[in-house]
């Protein structure tokens, strides 16, 4: 994650910092503490012992500079425990304010991608701490990419856009820039656009093993337009090796909807280490997708208790329950959820499905129109409130949104699909074949839509006889 960062903090004069650089690194290995930590594969009871030992040793020394505990935060990365390097890291800055140090572009950065992966942290606090780090030091990619990933995880897709734009003028050749391009494209509905930016995306390195997994991520996101992908066969053929940590792997066989896989190498991660986390809330998802959502409950409990405000969990145990249709008790947990993360489109769409589909079907507008101001061009949020303004029996408040989510997402067959099923039941048999053939042109094997169609012909048959 770190890698193109330097393995060495930057050094500023200050009486409360140690003058040679020779010494701090003679400092760094009397506690034991690897020069090149972030890098170095050191387990971590050991670099929890060498936190300890280094703090201490720089105490002994007089130090009290804030760097001890940045380095101190990166040797959990090989944990990771987001909450322990945000919390030195957090102490770092308060530190290097009170003794009136320069504020630092780069550990703000840290901090700010820490954030964002911590699944107990409201992602604006993420977004806080990289526009301080890009207001420090604005041509720094790194930090502009994060910010970038930050407002992406927030719905803001055209300040994400710029955000990548701006790391394309410094760094024209970057194939992950290029991915996330090409995915805040897909969710404004570009397809077009975000496919020739995954296509460009392999062309940008020589090491073209390590565009495979991200480019065939991105592609089965393309699924849902019936458009056909190439790149997930090829994933395993370049390096099937690539994917290590096991993790990795579980991850990749959840995107290709081998959930049996991800449970195996789920399996295998908590032999060697029985309370990794991530390991856990994957094999929730996993179950979870396999519809047995009791199980997937479970182990997304385990993740709760070991951190209680993982808002992910919590909005995963809300889908387990709407899966099984508790829809009070699910809507409950999306609420949980949406204490910690506010701003979550996906859990106040899920919520307003549940709300929509347990008959409350106001409440279900609100939090459907909720999700739609923080994400304006998801086409999953105007169809759900097409089809609850549908099961409200209000159908043609239900073909606005439904051709509101075409005009945005003409390519998405579904859409067309339930618009020509809300045309049929209004008996507007000629209007739901428009809809229907339209459909088919995008993708003419979905057996929905042929059925639909056949039945469309039959009443207009009935009808001219």
């Amino acid at each position: 994650m770190l890698k193109t960062f330097p393995n060495e903090t930057r050094v500023d004069d200050s009486d409360a910092f140690l003058s040679s650089r020779l010494e701090r690194l003679a400092l760094y290995r009397d506690a034991g503490l690897p020069i090149d930590v972030h890098d170095s594969q050191v387990e971590i009871d050991k670099s929890l012992s060498i936190v300890g030992h280094c703090l201490t040793t720089a105490s002994r020394a007089g130090d009290k500079d804030y760097r001890f505990l940045f380095e101190s935060a990166k040797v959990h990365l090989n944990g990771p425990d987001y909450p322990k390097q945000i919390q030195l890291l957090e102490k770092a800055v308060h530190w290097a304010k009170i003794h009136n140090y320069p504020e630092d572009y780069y550990l703000l950065t840290v901090l700010g991608i820490y954030l964002l992966l911590d699944k107990t942290r409201n992602p604006q606090e993420a977004i806080r701490s990289l526009r301080k780090a890009d207001s420090l030091e604005p041509h720094d990619p790194n930090t502009l990419f994060w910010l970038g990933r930050a407002y992406l995880n927030n719905g803001d897709y055209e300040t994400a856009l710029e955000c990548f734009d701006r790391v394309v003028e410094i760094k024209p050749s970057d194939c992950y820039t290029m991915y996330w391009i090409g995915f805040a494209l897909h969710r404004m509905g570009y397809f077009e656009l975000a496919n020739e930016c995954f296509d460009r995306a392999p062309n940008m390195r020589e090491d073209v093993r390590v565009t495979p997994p991200w480019l065939g991520k991105a592609m089965l996101l393309r699924k849902e337009t019936g458009t056909t992908y190439r790149w997930t066969d090829q994933v395993f053929d370049i390096r099937p090796d690539y994917f290590d940590p096991m993790l990795g792997k579980a991850s990749v066989f959840r995107f290709l909807d081998q959930f049996d896989q991800v449970i195996q190498w789920c399996k295998r991660v908590l032999e060697s280490d029985d309370d990794e986390t991530e390991a856990v809330f994957e094999k929730g998802i996993a179950y979870c997708l396999m519809d047995q959502n009791l199980d997937a409950i479970d182990w997304f409990q385990k993740v709760l208790e070991s951190q209680p405000n993982n808002f992910m969990a919590m909005y995963w145990i809300g889908i387990s329950y709407a899966d099984e249709k508790k829809y009070e008790t699910a809507i409950d947990w999306y609420n949980r959820s949406l204490q910690i993360n506010p701003n979550d489109s996906e859990c106040l769409m899920r919520k307003g499905i549940s709300l929509g589909l347990w008959g409350k079907y106001e409440e279900a507008i609100e939090s459907l129109k909720a999700a739609l101001d923080l994400d304006a061009f998801n086409a999953g949020i105007l169809q759900c409130l097409g089809i609850t303004y549908g099961l409200s029996k209000k159908y043609h408040a239900a073909l606005e949104w439904y051709e509101k989510a075409n005009q945005l997402h003409p390519e998405d067959n579904s859409i067309l699909y339930r618009k020509g099923e809300l045309h049929h039941i209004l008996g507007e048999y000629e209007q739901a074949l428009h809809c229907f053939d339209a459909a088919l042109k995008i993708y003419q094997d979905d057996y929905d839509v042929l059925h639909s169609r056949a039945k469309t012909l039959e009443k207009l048959k009935n009808e001219n006889e």
